[in-house]
């Protein structure tokens, strides 16, 4: 199995790195919302963004993927989720965060979908859904671990958070 993953590290290196912000941007809003005193209702509104984006994402990204390709699309969405996310600080105004969290949202979702593409059109039939499962599990495990750990060592967080957690 891991000679297989030879052709395929540097996008498994790039799922790595996407978890980790993905998994720092999910946590901070949130915290930061009770921090600007939102109510639970408004936050739950900014967060839900997130997942209309992602809905959205699930029907337009084979589209656009069949259109130009793989590594077009995951070069536009990378870079605009970045910029979602380093604009989400700019105003502190509910729904302003609600429209970055839907374009973070549409962009991350698409992110991992163009990955999970990729990664089937470079598995065989000898090696199925190895890559698959070896990425998914690679993004979880890096997700769960890095963001518990990043948020206990901050307090309060402000807009340096946000800046880290795009990169």
């Amino acid at each position: 199995m891991f000679a297989g993953l030879r052709s395929v590290w540097v996008l498994l290196l790039g799922v790595a790195i996407l978890s980790l912000g993905h998994g720092l941007h999910g946590s901070l809003v949130g915290v930061r919302a009770s921090a600007e005193n939102f109510d639970a209702g408004t936050t739950g509104l900014i967060m839900s963004g997130y997942f209309a984006g992602l809905l959205l994402s699930s029907i337009v990204t084979p589209r656009i993927v069949q259109s130009v390709g793989h590594i077009r699309v995951f070069a536009a969405f990378a870079s605009v989720v970045s910029t979602a996310v380093l604009l989400i600080p700019l105003w502190v105004d509910p729904i302003w965060w609600f429209l970055m969290r839907f374009i973070a949202g549409l962009c991350t979702s698409g992110l991992f979908i163009v990955c999970e593409s990729w990664l089937n059109s470079a598995s065989s039939n000898n090696n199925g859904m190895a890559k698959p499962a070896f990425c998914a599990n690679c993004s979880f495990t890096i997700k769960a671990a890095i963001t518990a750990r990043s948020m206990q060592l901050r307090n309060c967080p402000k807009i340096g958070s946000f800046n880290e957690s795009s990169s």
